[in-house]
Formats: structure tokens, C-alpha cells, sequence
């Protein structure tokens, strides 16, 4: 007789994973099931990898690169406002920076 994930556990992960994937995923994780600590470190593993699998298959390539560039550029204002502070940065003039680049 083989044992089963606790319902409760099953279903919370089950909420966590993308839709075209849970069937999949939920069926590896209790083929491997051993103990409810086991099955969350499974999970613990399974759902990031099948989040981030999910976006780069939805996400255009030139959306993804546009917004690494917009990220790149806020990082840049905010230190290029840093570079200009006389006194300690205030988080104000640091935001209001990035917003306007």
C-alpha cells in the first residue's frame, strides 16, 4: 500500500503551480512521496522551476530584454543621483530620479 500527500498539502501546492503544469507536477511529487517534510522540499523545488518555465514560454524575448533595460536604467539614475548628493541620500529625490529617467 502506498502512502499519500495529506489533502490539504496537496491542494496549497496545487494552488502554487501554473495551470498547465499541475497535473504533471502533482503526479511526479506524489510518485516521490515519503513524508509531508519530503513533499514540501519537492514542491520547494518544483514550483519556482515551473513559474519561471512558464514566463519565459509566455513572455516575448524582446519584452523580456525591454524590461531588464528599464530595470538596468533605474539602477543607473539612482546611482547617478547618489553621485550628486552632497549630504545622505534621501529616498525622495532617489525616487522621484529613477521615475524621471
Amino acid at each position: 500500500m502506498t502512502q499519500a500527500p495529506p489533502q490539504s498539502l496537496k491542494r496549497a501546492v496545487e494552488l502554487l503551480l501554473p495551470r498547465h503544469s499541475r497535473e504533471h507536477i502533482l503526479g511526479d511529487l506524489e510518485e516521490r512521496y515519503v513524508s509531508p517534510a519530503a513533499y514540501l522540499r519537492d514542491a520547494a523545488s518544483a514550483i519556482p522551476a515551473a513559474v519561471l518555465n512558464q514566463i519565459l514560454k509566455s513572455t516575448p524575448l524582446s519584452f523580456l530584454a525591454l524590461e531588464a533595460l528599464s530595470v538596468y536604467t533605474s539602477i543607473f539614475a539612482a546611482w547617478f543621483l547618489l553621485q550628486s548628493l552632497d549630504g545622505p541620500p534621501d529616498p525622495w529625490r532617489i525616487a522621484s530620479s529613477t521615475a524621471w529617467w
